[in-house]
């Protein structure tokens, strides 16, 4: 097999991989708005798993790619898509590596989208959960109005601390 149809094959694992983890972005979200730790934690487990292997398939990529500029006589070192397009002899392949470049580029940005909203419904979570907090412990704001800063606040009549003692 040619290199570039063992890059084109790489390109398309990557791109399955890359379904994988945008389902899994799905998942989690579905999990954090309903409020299921479970299996937000098993989806991050998985999600974990993804992003190895979406890490193993890219550096397959950029060897396969390497090995086949060598070939040409090549000794450029990385190399994007776009150049590799153009240095394509077959005009099937280009097309080819357009597409899945294309794909791949889509998923990218539709986990960002989603990693960025599930980032933020973790952080709308934790405010919820520090604003309940607050209200149980009943710990009354500090500073709510303005008082000069040189007093220091007298304890009320009557009240004694707890290192107050009767000799």
């Amino acid at each position: 097999m040619e290199p570039i149809q063992d890059i084109i094959q790489i390109m398309q694992e990557l791109n399955a991989a890359h379904e994988d983890l945008l389902i899994l972005e799905n998942k989690k979200k579905e999990a954090l708005v309903h409020n299921r730790t479970d299996e937000l934690v098993k989806h991050l487990h998985e999600q974990s798993k993804v992003t190895k292997r979406i890490a193993a398939l890219e550096e397959e990529r950029l060897k396969m790619v390497e090995l086949w500029l060598a070939q040409k006589g090549i000794l450029r070192g990385r190399m994007m898509l776009p150049d590799l397009i153009k240095l394509t002899p077959y005009h099937k392949d280009k097309e080819t590596l357009r597409t899945l470049g294309k794909e791949l580029q889509e998923r990218i940005e539709e986990l960002r989208n989603l990693n960025h909203f599930n980032q933020q419904l973790i952080e709308q979570s934790l405010s919820y959960i520090d604003f309940t907090l607050s209200l149980v412990t009943n710990e009354p704001e500090r500073y709510v109005t303005y008082e000069r800063m040189d007093r220091s606040p007298k304890p009320a009549a009557g009240t004694r601390s707890f290192f107050d003692s009767k000799a």
